[in-house]
């Protein structure tokens, strides 16, 4: 069975809603990673400029924007505990 597939169904259990495969999931994370490194996200505090740029990303700042190497988003993604589905 591939990633994409669904196990088959089991009588009387309750099947999980599936709005996105996995190839979605993989796609939108991968969009995402470009938007962070690329157009990057604008931050007001001072303390929050300090603490990307301690955590290596990119901060500029005068314009108070801050970009973020996605190798710093992986490392920070890795670091947290799994899901409940061991994500």
């Amino acid at each position: 069975m591939t990633e994409d597939q669904h196990p088959p169904a089991q009588a009387g259990l309750p099947q999980p809603l599936e709005v996105l495969r996995a190839a979605d999931l993989d796609a939108i994370h991968a969009e995402t990673l470009t938007v962070l490194e690329q157009t990057g996200v604008f931050v007001e505090d001072d303390e929050a400029l300090d603490i990307f740029a301690d955590g290596g990303a990119r901060v500029d700042r005068e314009a108070r924007m801050v970009r973020i190497p996605g190798e710093v988003v992986e490392a920070a993604i890795a670091a947290c505990p799994p899901d409940d589905d061991g994500r």
